[in-house]
């Protein structure tokens, strides 16, 4: 964030409009809490805020407390874990960064040899950034609903209708929590509706980017 907030500031381009996606998406949601004044307005496409729903995903009583208030919620996401996000950060750690890339694909696109069905680009793309899966194992500073609530700038939330339940439940807490914020859903798409949807969500963001100008 202290990176960001040096480049936009440095290039003399504020305010801006500052379009974040899953842990830039994070990153883009901190910048607006901390500097509003940098941005114009946002777009958040299934920003990693996992805090939005259990601050320490170790602490067996907060788990406990989202499955109280959400079990389809805490049942997918437990499940997500399982069959992906554990078994993708111990491919990674073998050194296995082919089928950790692919265990991502499936399990943020939501079927089964996702990888191989994406375009070129995009492949390519997650392979030469394969270590980064990780940052999936990084311990996030903590961003709570009252946060969300304090970012100012009018945002568009986006989602994919096929990505896990709790990226989805993310961006709903976000919707609820934020005043000035709306939501998009992508049809036939996971967690990267830019590459998966590229045409409509396009025209979705640049609708947002040019109403009111």
């Amino acid at each position: 964030t202290k990176d960001l907030e040096w480049l936009i500031s440095s290039l003399g381009l504020p305010p801006i409009h500052l379009i974040g996606h899953s842990y830039g998406g994070f990153i883009a949601a901190y910048l607006a809490v901390k500097s509003p004044g940098l941005i114009k307005k946002l777009v958040l496409v299934e920003p990693g805020i996992t805090t939005l729903l259990v601050k320490d995903q170790k602490s067996p009583a907060q788990l406990l407390s989202l499955f109280l208030r959400s079990p389809s919620t805490a049942l997918s996401a437990g499940k997500f874990i399982r069959e992906y996000v554990n078994p993708m950060q111990e491919a990674y750690h073998r050194g296995d960064l082919d089928l950790a890339i692919r265990l991502f694909a499936d399990g943020f696109i939501g079927k089964k040899g996702a990888l191989d069905q994406l375009p070129e680009e995009m492949r390519t793309m997650l392979k030469e950034n394969s270590k980064t899966i990780g940052e999936t194992e990084t311990k996030l500073p903590i961003f709570t609903k009252k946060d969300a609530g304090r970012i100012s700038a009018e945002t568009l939330l986006m989602k994919g209708a096929n990505s896990p339940r709790v990226l989805q439940a993310i961006v709903g807490t976000l919707s609820k929590s934020m005043p000035n914020s709306e939501v998009v859903t992508i049809p036939d798409s996971g967690h990267f509706p830019h590459f998966e949807k590229p045409e409509l969500f396009n025209e979705k963001v640049l609708e947002f980017l040019a109403r009111g100008e």
